[in-house]
């Protein structure tokens, strides 16, 4: 029927607006500045990772500490200029079909340096769930260890599990710091994140978004913690929809801290 489907396409593109980054001034111009050629980082924090399968042609992914006022941050950012692709995790609770990569767990599916995992952290929400469902849960896979050269977000302020900002698609959307890298590459997101970010691509664990202009945010504070203060933000049972949703206040807090507003 016309009527149920031009609904449908009506809620589609209000979703959209309200989470277009058009709506977000202050984090737009901190894209549009790194997200160009010859953009440099000016805080190395540490360089000399790759894209996973990227052959090694000059260009190489650093983590950044340039942003922050009272907050600080850590960013991705591509020497010569631009951001960072977003390849597909589908590590945890459930598989991808087409990941050949799988690992049955997260980084932070129990408790990690001091701080709740997954489990404790959705138990004490009423809605205990085993780990990060690739599927369902928008995380981002960020920091980097086992081969060097190595990086720890911990060592920097970041929490594991704190709410992070994705800039993708000319949208803002929100996740969790979920998983590390065991190897040398980055810009690599759940399937869930894939598909917010980047819907009509098919993404899959075989299948990423190869494009250097994704901007994906980690906030060094513990108050990006979901649990922070006894509280718990995030619904570890709700659609993809709901997590991110029950996460956005505090993301576009986090962000305000960071910039001085949205």
């Amino acid at each position: 029927m016309i009527v149920p489907t031009l609904v449908r396409l009506l809620a589609v593109a209000s979703l959209a607006n309200a989470y277009s980054l058009s709506t977000y001034p202050k984090l737009k111009a901190v894209y549009d500045r790194y997200n160009k050629a010859n953009s440099e980082c000016s805080a190395l924090l540490q360089d000399g990772f790759y894209d996973a399968g990227q052959t090694k042609d000059g260009h190489y992914y650093r983590y950044c500490g340039d942003l922050g006022g009272g907050l600080k941050a850590i960013f991705l950012h591509r020497n010569g200029g631009g951001l960072n692709d977003m390849d597909i995790d589908c590590d945890g609770a459930q598989a991808c079909p087409d990941d050949p990569t799988f690992q049955g767990q997260t980084s932070f599916k129990t408790a990690y340096g001091g701080y709740q995992g997954v489990q404790e952290l959705s138990r004490a929400a009423g809605a205990y769930v085993s780990d990060l469902n690739a599927t369902r849960h928008p995380y981002v896979v960020f920091g980097n260890e086992g081969s060097k050269p190595t990086f720890n977000p911990k060592d920097y302020g970041m929490v594991p599990l704190s709410v992070m900002a994705v800039v993708c698609n000319g949208q803002v959307h929100y996740g969790v710091w979920g998983d590390t890298n065991g190897g040398t590459s980055t810009g690599e997101a759940s399937l869930a994140m894939g598909n917010l970010c980047f819907p009509s691509e098919g993404l899959g664990g075989n299948n990423g978004h190869d494009a250097n202009d994704v901007l994906y945010i980690g906030f060094r504070n513990e108050t990006a913690y979901p649990g922070y203060g006894g509280k718990n933000h995030a619904k570890w049972k709700g659609t993809t929809k709901e997590f991110e949703d029950s996460i956005r206040g505090l993301g576009d807090s986090l962000v305000k801290g960071l910039l001085g507003g949205l």
